[in-house]
């Protein structure tokens, strides 16, 4: 996020807020899935974990466009077909909210969690949690900031409710864009002249360094 950039107010994104596609957006969203999914299994990517990875990425751009409408924001990127990699530093997310980079989960679980599967943050500020509640209704859960849930105590399978590990947070723990703001703010103040994205990059490898370090020390 560039630090000169001004955050505007969005009474709109708050937890529980609820979006309706309609046919012609869902018949949309169908056609950008099913070409994702193309895309990504001619590429050689593929998630044992997942039955049916073809609704996966057809629930998936539904919930990208119901939270672009929700924002009232044309979504940039939602016609690229090809597949992203936040490793290499290829996928920023779903949504440029006023210089904010914003990656939407879904799921169709009521009490479904916020869930990633990388430690790779690329450029990354927000995830936000989107519920599918019906054929053509959509509720935003809220928002926690990339930083603070890619953390070493978020890591694992939620209790033996996950196929793989990933890093993880309850519905509960999740807040309204204006707090997400809020704390986006105390850690541009506290290191002034960074972007989030170099604040990530700065602080994943002492993290790392870390877990290293503290593994040689069970070890020794």
């Amino acid at each position: 996020m560039p630090t000169g950039q001004r955050i505007q107010s969005r009474p709109q994104l708050v937890t529980d807020a609820l979006i309706t596609l309609t046919t012609a957006e869902l018949r949309t969203s169908a056609f950008i899935g099913k070409s994702r999914n193309k895309k990504s299994r001619g590429a050689g990517v593929f998630d044992s974990s997942v039955a049916d990875t073809n609704m996966i990425d057809i629930i998936g751009a539904e919930a990208e466009l119901a939270f672009a409408k929700l924002c009232n924001l044309y979504p940039t990127d939602f016609m690229i077909l090809g597949p992203h990699s936040k490793a290499k530093g290829t996928d920023d997310g779903d949504l440029n909210i006023d210089g904010v980079c914003v990656d939407v989960k879904t799921t169709t679980h009521e009490n479904g969690m916020l869930l990633c599967t990388s430690k790779h943050l690329s450029g990354i500020d927000l995830f936000a949690l989107i519920i599918k509640k019906g054929e053509d209704t959509f509720q935003l859960k809220g928002f926690m900031l990339a930083t603070e849930l890619i953390a070493e105590d978020r890591f694992g399978r939620a209790e033996g409710k996950l196929k793989r590990p990933a890093y993880v947070a309850k519905q509960d723990e999740l807040y309204c864009y204006k707090t997400a703001m809020q704390k986006l703010k105390k850690i541009l103040h506290l290191y002034p002249g960074l972007g989030l994205k170099t604040l990530a990059f700065l602080v994943l490898p002492i993290y790392w360094v870390i877990i290293i370090l503290a593994s040689f020390s069970l070890l020794s």
